[in-house]
This record gives structure tokens, sequence and C-alpha cells, in this order.
């Protein structure tokens, strides 16, 4: 699992449907934007986005990565609600990881965090 507290990276973790969509839901509100405006920034349907923000499907590391760029925020919190050790967004890079599997996405996620450890 993931965790917030110890700093430590942990390469493996559960893609929490729930946590993820009520985290983007709370970006949005925060932004005081639409559905309809959130949707047609990051290119998806209203449907997905709806479907996301209720935890009922799962999003492709290209939509993740758009999220976090319209919010300015970093993938760790979306996919975990920890606000990251070190202030550095990343979802430039994962935009351009769409083609991989979901278990390749999460072991370049985990590699992508730890070299910002290593270098930042």
């Amino acid at each position: 699992m993931y965790g917030c507290s110890g700093g430590e990276l942990m390469i493996e973790f559960e893609y929490d449907k729930t946590g993820v969509g009520k985290r983007m839901e709370l970006l949005r509100s925060k932004a005081k934007s639409t559905r309809e405006k959130v949707s047609e920034d990051i290119d998806i349907s209203k449907d997905s986005l709806y479907a996301y923000e209720k935890g009922k499907s799962i999003m492709s590391a290209e939509v993740m990565a758009k999220v976090c760029i319209l919010y300015n925020t970093s993938m760790e919190y979306l996919l975990t609600g920890c606000e990251p050790k070190y202030n550095v967004i990343i979802p430039e890079i994962m935009i351009s990881l769409g083609k991989y599997n979901v278990e390749q996405q999460k072991h370049m996620y985990a590699a992508l965090n730890h070299m910002m450890k290593v270098f930042v």
C-alpha cells in the first residue's frame, strides 16, 4: 500500500476509485467549475467525468495527467490524498504513458516518483 506518513516509496498501490473520485470532485468544487467545463478542458465526455467522480470508472494515465495539470496538483495527491513531500508536478510526463497497461503505468509512476526524491 501507499501511505502518506513514512516518505518511503512503495511501488505497489491500489487504485481507490472512490477516493480518486472524491478528490476530483473536491478539486472541481474548489475551482468553482462545472462538469461541462472540466469535461471540455480535459477532452472527455460529461458522462465519463461523472463516472470518475462517482468512483464508477478508472481513469487512464492520460486523463489523470490532464486533471492534475488542470488543477495544478500532483498525481500523488490525486491517487492517495497525500500531499507530496516534494512539490513537483509530473503529469506532463504521464500523458505519454496512456499507451501502457495499468501495471506498467504503476511501475513508471513509482520510478518517476523515486527520481523526484533523488534529483529534487
